[in-house]
C-alpha cells in the first residue's frame, strides 16, 4: 500500500518528535517507539500491543510500589 502525501508528512513530523523525545526524557522515547509499532498494525492488532504495554507497566508500577513487601515476590 503506497502511503499519501499527508500519511508521509505525518510520519516526518512523528520522526521529528521522536528525536527530541529521545534527547528530553529518555524513558519516554521507548514508550513511544513501542506506539509507532501501531501504525501497520489492524485495530484488533494495535489494541492488543497497547493492552500487552499497558500490563508490561501496570507491573513495573506495582512492583515499585511493593518492592519491600512481601507481596512483591509473587510478580
Amino acid at each position: 500500500m503506497m502511503r499519501t502525501q499527508i500519511q508521509e508528512e505525518h510520519m516526518d513530523e512523528w520522526n521529528k518528535y521522536q528525536d527530541e523525545m529521545k534527547l528530553k526524557h529518555p524513558e519516554i522515547f521507548e514508550n513511544a517507539s513501542k506506539i509507532q509499532s501501531f501504525y501497520p498494525e489492524t485495530d484488533r492488532g494495535a489494541t492488543l500491543i497497547a493492552a500487552a504495554i499497558l500490563e508490561e507497566q501496570l507491573t513495573q508500577i506495582l512492583y515499585s510500589f511493593l518492592s519491600d513487601s512481601k507481596s512483591a515476590k509473587n510478580f
